[in-house]
C-alpha cells in the first residue's frame, strides 16, 4: 500500500508530481490519481491525524480490496533474539508463526517475512545522509586539529578527497 498522506502532504506543500513520485517511492500515475481523487472526494489536505492510514486508503478508493488479515512481525523484538540469543531468521520465521496460530491470526509466508525483515534493517535515507554528515564533520574537525603542513594533515586531507569521490559527492551538496 502507497503512503496516501505523505503523498498528500507533500502536495500541500507545493511540490510538483515528479518530486512527490520521487520521495514517496512511487510512479508519477499514483501521484496525480491520489491528489485527484482526494480533492474529487472533497478530503482535507493534508490529512488529520484523526484519520489513520487504513481509513485513508479506503476513504481514496474503496473498492479496492486490503489484506488486514496478515499479522506483522515485531522486527524490534525478533532482531533483539537474533542479536542476544543467536536466533536465526528461520528461527524466528517459525516463532512467529507459532504465536500467530496461537493467536489465530494469519501469518506472512517465509519469503515475504524475509524481505520485510531486510526492509526493516535496511537504513533510511535520512540515515544515511546523517552518516554522511557526520563522516564529513569528523574530517573536518580532524583537518582543523592540525598544522596545514604536517604528514598526517596531508594524509587525512587525502582520505577525506577519497571518500568523497567513492560516494560520488562533492562537499557543497552535502
Amino acid at each position: 500500500m502507497f503512503d496516501y498522506r505523505s503523498i498528500l502532504l507533500y502536495y500541500s506543500k507545493g511540490n510538483n508530481n515528479s518530486q512527490i513520485a520521487r520521495l514517496c517511492s512511487c510512479t508519477r500515475k499514483t501521484v496525480i490519481k491520489t491528489i485527484k481523487i482526494a480533492l474529487e472526494k472533497g478530503i482535507q489536505i493534508p490529512v488529520p491525524n484523526s484519520i489513520n492510514d487504513n481509513e485513508l486508503a479506503k476513504m481514496l478508493f474503496p473498492n479496492r480490496s486490503y489484506n488486514e488479515e496478515y499479522e506483522m512481525p515485531n522486527f524490534e523484538w525478533e532482531k533483539f533474539n537474533m542479536t542476544k540469543h543467536r536466533v536465526s531468521i528461520d528461527l524466528a520465521w517459525k516463532r512467529y508463526v507459532k504465536r500467530c496460530i496461537r493467536e489465530n491470526k494469519k501469518p506472512y509466508c517465509r519469503a515475504r517475512f524475509y524481505t520485510l525483515f531486510k526492509e526493516y534493517l535496511k537504513p533510511s535515507k535520512a540515515e544515511r545522509h546523517l552518516e554522511m554528515i557526520n563522516k564529513l564533520e569528523s574530517y573536518n574537525y580532524a583537518l582543523n586539529c592540525l598544522e596545514p603542513d604536517s604528514d598526517i594533515y596531508l594524509k587525512i586531507k587525502q582520505e577525506k578527497e577519497d571518500w568523497l569521490k567513492s560516494v560520488h559527492l562533492d562537499e557543497e551538496k552535502i
